[in-house]
């Protein structure tokens, strides 16, 4: 799976690295996403997710964003580029008070 997501790391600075998803981000791939996240978290001080127009995003990546977010607070940041249908399902679900879209 290793073309569903990218980890970018700045040479200069070796610090808080991009972790890029842009192809799936769903209960698919959140295993497999969850663990080189974990894998992040061990090896820097905190990272940027950021998710780039994603096929697939379902409630798990929702959670997962949320779990890293309590657990690393201020050390996290995130950005979500999402689809038109993927921001409207969130927006009427409610979601979109607990995250930003």
């Amino acid at each position: 799976m290793g073309s569903n997501y990218i980890i970018q790391i700045n040479d200069k600075t070796k610090k808080n690295p991009v972790f890029k998803i842009d192809k799936d981000f769903s209960i698919n791939t959140i295993s497999e996403i969850k663990m080189e996240i974990n894998d992040v978290v061990e090896n820097f001080e905190g990272f940027h997710l950021q998710v780039v127009r994603p096929e697939n995003f379902d409630l798990t990546a929702i959670q997962l964003i949320l779990a890293i977010k309590n657990k690393l607070g201020d050390r996290f940041s995130y950005t979500l580029e999402l689809k038109d249908e993927h921001k409207l399902l969130l927006a009427h679900a409610g979601i979109d008070k607990y995250i930003n879209i």
